[in-house]
């Protein structure tokens, strides 16, 4: 409404009641989603009480430095010079600009649903469960874990070829690359162990290791310093085109997409921020600063590193010394070493800072039962979390080759940022007022075309793969949904169904009510009595409903009680939960709700009236036969059968439901139908849709059609076939023959009089009363 202000003029003010305000104020402050979850589970969890206690991290610290030590890894030093070799300078950078294409496009969307709202504990997880629902979530977040223990495989593996070559390992007593992998594996637990503050302590000094690293191979490489390398060496723009050759190690003849697989992980380790986020003082603004700072210090670094080996460094020499930045290095080799290694052991650590801390999440949010045994209390370390990573890690770790991770590495990556820019999709998609993300530059078509992008190159990498990689992710989806435990926290494809929904109902929305007959369906409206605890009296009318179902209608159950008190309310709450597991239990896809009214028989009529929306508005109506009409007053009952027919509404009315069979009985025998003159489109619709129905689906259908003795039973029996045929509906048929004044007395006066006009009434081949019965 308007009001007036101090100053005289109008100003808008937003009246809401039931508590609305305090809703909105709370949805201003964090999203939509976080609101829903908070409401379901009663408050904070355990997790964000943890996260209150402990000190926030600021854009460098918990940002720009984990996402520049996770991205600057062994591939930068032990694979792109190869690669340069290989692929020559100018399709190097050019994958490397497709490759980082992924990062920014999929940097967007995890930007736009961080500054949505407040992140909890999970990281990534977090942001996929809480958009595209908690299977999806799941499902990817299980997925992800599989992928940091290749990832973190792939950095120990890295550490150890290093180690092997900082230090003379030939007269040791165990040489094996395996077991120096596996015992750095249990050390770098052990640390992961102490607690954050001390990993973020070890993290920056290794990130300043091997920033030297690099300062001192591109030096070393500029000035020539090293005497190790031979003046032939050195030639100008010899690695400028592409130049495929067989490793001499692995004998194998390098491609495009092996290109692709050795380039990709190099350019992942962008989500390290948002893995965090819950950790960080103010997310919405560390995560899109630091991620997008850290992409593009990493941009540079890589650039200059195949532009200045590829423009100095000879093709062969490139392609035999995978140690190159080594052997340039100023003043000594050991020192691009030890900064590799410190490399590979800082993206250890950056692994084991997040994926344990994603799985206790998942744990702590109850949905996978396998995962309960990880639950963490407020301030514990996911110390079992971490021992589970360690021994998966031990798994790849037994490779031995990084070759052999790199390409599970980036499908598992690509598999991520496909859900993630398809979770920011969803939520834009959704027109849900909860997403308002503050991050400016999100566009719904960044997030398609980084979805795209990502499933292409899953394609053009190995198509096998890429759908090997989505099948486990659906596999799992489904496990999660039909084992886990159901949860409800306002997902984006709950509001993509709900607006798509909108925009069908607006499209089929017309001037007319009528709908055209070859589209006429039963949406049913089922009155089903309740008694007062809430339980509906004959639960057998909603098996009924439920043998309906191949209608494709769309079945509403309702259910009256009286009542006209505070508690009212409260109370149809709670029976409409118990009215709803009935429907459940008989295996009814439909709507229920219970209400309260005064009077439920002049009630059902209103019911009726204002059921349903548009062309989904019932145009079928199923009720009881009163148990005590024959002691009882009629009157009420037989208005609201007016009311009903008054509506225009298909009336069924059903007797002795209390001997009608559940879905799990099978019958044989015959379902019969009664014909009397008048309508008979629905009377034979409801038995072919029962027999479709497993519980009918051995009975044969009757039809009895009853004639008067002066007419011609032959002819009837004819046009029944015929309009059987016509119909497609198999029927045994049956004419009885009755006397004029039976007929009368089973017929209202005005039907009656209509035998006067029988040859009309044969040819319409109406019906008006049906007694419908099963025997055997």
């Amino acid at each position: 409404m308007l009001r007036k202000a101090q100053d005289g003029h109008d100003q808008a003010e937003v009246v809401s009641g039931g508590g609305g305000g305090g809703l909105f104020d709370e949805i201003s402050r964090e999203s939509y989603a976080v609101t829903i979850a908070k409401a379901t589970s009663g408050g904070d969890n355990a997790s964000d009480k943890q996260l209150l206690q402990s000190p926030k991290l600021g854009t460098l610290g918990g940002v720009y430095f984990p996402c520049l030590q996770s991205i600057l890894g062994v591939t930068l030093f032990l694979r792109m010079p190869w690669v340069t070799s290989q692929g020559g300078v100018v399709l190097t950078c050019v994958l490397f600009f497709m490759c980082q294409s992924v990062a920014y496009l999929t940097t967007s969307s995890i930007c736009a649903l961080v500054t949505n709202g407040k992140v909890s504990a999970g990281g990534v997880y977090f942001l996929i469960s809480h958009t595209l629902g908690v299977e999806t979530g799941s499902a990817i977040g299980l997925l992800v874990f599989a992928g940091s223990t290749c990832s973190l495989a792939f950095s120990v593996l890295g550490a150890t070829e290093i180690f092997k070559n900082i230090f003379d390992t030939s007269l040791w007593p165990v040489t094996d690359s395996r077991v120096f992998a596996l015992v750095l594996l249990v050390v770098l637990c052990g640390i992961s162990s102490v607690g954050m503050k001390y990993i973020n302590m070890a993290g920056t000094a290794c990130l300043a290791i091997v920033l030297g690293s690099i300062a001192a191979a591109v030096v070393g490489l500029v000035v020539h310093a090293s005497q190790t390398i031979q003046p032939g060496d050195v030639v100008w723009f010899d690695n400028m085109q592409t130049n495929f050759t067989v490793d001499p190690k692995t004998n194998v003849l390098p491609n495009l997409a092996m290109m692709i697989s050795l380039i990709y992980p190099g350019t992942t380790g962008y989500m390290s921020g948002a893995m965090r986020a819950s950790q960080l003082e103010n997310p919405a603004r560390s995560v899109p600063l630091g991620t997008i700072a850290a992409m593009l210090t990493v941009l540079a670094i890589n650039l200059m590193v195949v532009v200045v080996f590829g423009s100095v460094v000879s093709n062969q020499t490139l392609k035999s010394d995978k140690l190159i930045m080594s052997t340039l290095a100023l003043p000594h080799k050991q020192i691009v070493n030890v900064g590799i290694f410190f490399s590979a052991i800082g993206g250890a650590l950056q692994n084991l800072i997040s994926q344990p801390r994603m799985l206790a999440a998942m744990a702590n949010d109850n949905v996978v039962p396998f995962l309960r045994p990880f639950v963490i209390q407020d301030g514990q370390e996911p110390r079992r979390a971490i021992v589970l990573c360690m021994f998966l890690t031990c798994i790849p770790c037994f490779a031995g080759n990084l070759d052999y991770l790199s390409p599970f590495l980036t499908m598992v990556n690509l598999m991520l940022c496909l859900t993630l820019n398809l979770a920011c999709l969803a939520a834009s998609c959704a027109h849900t007022p909860g997403f308002r993300p503050q991050w400016r530059y999100f566009h719904w078509s960044t997030a398609l075309l980084g979805a795209l992008w990502c499933f292409g190159l899953m394609m053009f990498f190995s198509w096998v793969k890429g759908l090997l990689a989505i099948a486990i992710c659906i596999a799992v989806r489904v496990y999660v949904k039909y084992v886990g435990v159901a949860q409800d926290w306002g997902d984006s494809v709950r509001g993509m169904q709900l607006e798509l929904a909108c925009t069908l109902l607006k499209m089929l929305n017309t001037t007319t009510e009528e709908e055209h007959t070859k589209n006429w369906r039963p949406q049913v409206l089922v009155f089903s009595k309740m008694d007062s605890t809430g339980l509906p009296v004959s639960p057998q009318i909603l098996h009924f409903a439920s043998q309906l179902k191949e209608g494709h209608g769309l079945v509403e159950v309702v259910g009256l009680v009286h009542g006209n008190d505070d508690n009212t309310y409260d109370t149809c709450q709670a029976a409409t939960l118990v009215l709803r597991q009935h429907l459940a239990s008989a295996h009814l896809s439909g709507f229920g709700h219970v209400y309260a009214c005064k009077d439920a028989l002049q009630s059902m009529g209103t019911v009726a009236e204002a059921s349903g929306m548009g062309p989904l508005r019932s145009n079928t109506v199923v009720v009881g036969w009163p148990n005590t009409w024959e002691s009882g007053d009629a009157t009420p009952y037989v208005d609201m059968l007016h009311d009903m027919i008054n509506c225009k509404k298909a009336l069924v009315v059903l007797k002795n439901m209390e001997t009608f069979p559940f879905n799990d009985v099978k019958k044989k025998g015959h379902i019969d139908v009664w014909w009397v003159l008048h309508d008979g489109g629905l009377l034979l619709l409801i038995p072919y849709l029962l027999r479709l129905h497993r519980v009918w689906r051995k009975c044969t259908l009757r039809l009895f059609a009853i004639v008067s003795s002066q007419e011609d039973a032959g002819e009837m029996q004819t046009r029944l076939k015929d309009f059987l045929s016509h119909a497609r509906i198999e029927a045994e048929i049956h004419v009885v023959e009755l006397s004029d004044s039976t007929i009368s007395s089973l017929l209202p006066k005005r039907s009656a009089e209509e035998l006067n006009h029988k040859k009309e009434a044969l040819d319409r081949m109406k019906v008006l009363v049906t007694l419908l019965t099963t025997s055997k």
